[in-house]
């Protein structure tokens, strides 16, 4: 991901949350919160939760941080219980944006 074009633009963006779908070790994430993004503006995505979270050490030692705050939610994207359908908005919410660390718990 950090070699995108646009990654140093979404590391300066206020106030994004970065998806991170099929986080697998969660390498791009991990990276992502070394270069200055926020990690609890992070959600992380995988079918198999034992690779993000049985290389959580792992990860911390290579990166020299914690995962602690990236919120990783195990699942499989293209089934329609992983994901609420939600109806889109038709203004943008006013005010602060919500906790992703909270959601669904």
């Amino acid at each position: 991901m950090s070699k995108l074009h646009i990654y140093d633009r979404v590391l300066k963006r206020e106030g994004a949350i970065l998806l991170d779908v099929g986080s697998c070790l969660g390498a791009d994430v991990r990276k992502a919160v070394e270069d200055g993004f926020p990690a609890h503006n992070i959600i992380a995505s995988d079918i198999k939760e034992d690779w993000f979270l049985q290389n959580l050490e792992l990860g911390c030692k290579l990166f020299k941080l914690s995962s602690e705050s990236i919120l990783f939610i195990p699942g499989d994207i293209f089934d329609p219980a992983f994901l609420l359908i939600s109806r889109p908005a038709s203004s943008v919410p006013e005010g602060a944006m919500p906790d992703i660390q909270r959601c669904g718990h």
